[in-house]
């Protein structure tokens, strides 16, 4: 049981930091967005 439970933290972990990424990188091509819409 341990085992499996350890897995399962890592999945959740590294799900977790590619959710992050992903919503950095769609805020960061907003801000890029609007910053061209204003030029």
């Amino acid at each position: 049981m341990g085992l499996v439970v350890r897995q399962l933290q890592n999945i959740i972990q590294k799900i977790i930091t590619i959710s992050k990424l992903l919503i950095d990188n769609l805020t960061i091509n907003d801000v890029k967005i609007v910053g061209v819409e204003e030029k």
